[in-house]
């Protein structure tokens, strides 16, 4: 009853727009489709069944990458049961009460992996997951999350590289009460961005940047 290009879609109206099963179903009889919430879950299943090598292909090149991205988004579910799960430093258990939406991206030279995690798990421990798969033989892989320690990998040596956006904000949140110090320092930052646009603009690659390409170096 249900084409593959059917079940295409389906996965399109729901992960890529966030939109519940129910208010699909209620989408599609408008455009004159008789499409219960059940049955959309059901086909999205059977999808996911048969692409599950992909995606374990997809993990496995991510964690290979020179840097790997990533971050999460808490969702409150009503009626969601909640999950006990082990704390990452041995100290016992704690109780998952919400939904993780998390997205990682493995970046090499003219390409990227992106994997997208919906669960009791928080974007660290899906990472953790992702560079047990790394070959030791690799060189030591970047990572780039923000601040959080619950983020911070415990799998492997990693070269932490946290977020320069959320960094930024903090000093801007800090400026009330240390304006001249807080200045100082966003001029600093200021030269972040400079640099990174004259990387992109002459499309250098990561081997080709080097500290006398940079300004203000």
């Amino acid at each position: 009853m249900y084409s593959y290009s059917m079940q295409a879609s389906l996965i399109s109206d729901k992960f890529f727009t966030g939109t519940p099963y129910n208010h699909l179903s209620v989408k599609y009889a408008l455009q004159g489709l008789s499409i219960p919430s059940s049955s959309a879950y059901e086909q999205v299943r059977q999808a996911a069944v048969k692409l599950e090598p992909l995606e374990v292909t997809i993990r496995r090149c991510a964690a290979q990458t020179r840097l790997l991205a990533y971050d999460d988004t808490r969702h409150r579910i009503i009626d969601f049961e909640p999950v006990l799960r082990e704390v990452r430093n041995g100290k016992g258990t704690r109780l998952r009460t919400v939904i993780y939406c998390s997205c990682l991206i493995g970046h090499d030279p003219g390409r990227e992996y992106v994997v997208f995690d919906i669960g009791p798990d928080h974007v660290g421990e899906v990472a953790d997951d992702i560079l047990s798969m790394r070959d030791p033989a690799l060189p030591t892989v970047k990572t780039m999350y923000d601040a959080l320690s619950a983020k911070k990998p415990a799998v492997g040596l990693t070269i932490e590289s946290l977020c320069n956006v959320h960094g930024r904000r903090g000093l801007w949140e800090a400026k009330t009460n240390f304006p001249e110090q807080v200045n100082e320092v966003l001029n600093w930052y200021n030269m972040i961005w400079i640099n990174d646009g004259i990387t992109k603009k002459k499309k250098m690659s990561d081997d080709d940047q080097k500290p006398e390409c940079y300004v203000g170096i």
